[in-house]
């Protein structure tokens, strides 16, 4: 079972392992409980729905929070601020 991770967590279940968002729970060799998974679920962290892992399991959403306000596009420059990161990533989206 694998289920798309939606936020990023570090498991207190799993020796504070960090989850990152975008690939998939539970890692290998782990095998969490019904109640752990519903848990998490609830919370946000992962999707309810479990998908095949493929190999592209590094699907990234841009812009990408960088830190310090700073996000990343998808085309690879640097924006200040998360609103216009945002309109900037559109724009890269639609063409224009």
């Amino acid at each position: 079972m694998n289920f798309p991770i939606y936020k990023s967590f570090k498991d207190k279940q799993d020796q504070k392992r960090l989850n990152e968002k975008n690939k998939f729970y539970p890692r290998e060799g782990l095998e969490p409980t019904e109640e752990r998974v519903k848990e998490l679920q609830d919370k946000g962290y992962i999707g309810d729905k479990v998908v095949e892992e493929s190999d592209e399991t590094d699907v990234v959403e841009y812009p990408v929070h960088k830190g310090g306000g700073n996000y990343l596009l998808s085309n690879g420059e640097s924006v200040k601020g998360k609103e216009d990161a945002q309109k900037a990533e559109d724009a890269l989206k639609s063409g224009e």
